[in-house]
């Protein structure tokens, strides 16, 4: 597997864009809206980290499901997986994984 990584300027854009939503106005809605869409790459960043440790277990299939099943009843897990993405991918904290 190949070891790739988002660059560090997301986060940081993703720290001002949070900064930006104490402003009012236009400017709120804009910061909102680039908060999302940063937000969606490290979201996909925790569900590849996800998927890479679910594929060691005997059954992967039932804890994926289960997590998907989870997110789409309770969207607030999501923000966890974009947690997961966000160490895993700026933050320099990288499990070793080894391929099986």
């Amino acid at each position: 597997m190949v070891a790739l990584s988002l660059p560090i300027w997301i986060l940081v854009l993703l720290a001002f864009a949070t900064a930006a939503t104490l402003l009012g106005g236009t400017a709120h809605f804009i910061a909102i809206n680039v908060m999302i869409v940063l937000a969606v790459s490290f979201c996909l960043t925790g569900l590849a980290v996800l998927h890479v440790r679910a594929r060691k277990l005997a059954r992967p299939l039932i804890p994926l499901v289960t997590l998907y099943v989870l997110a789409g009843l309770f969207g607030w897990r999501l923000l966890l997986v974009a947690l997961l993405g966000v160490r895993h991918s700026s933050l320099g904290v990288r499990p070793r994984f080894t391929q099986s």
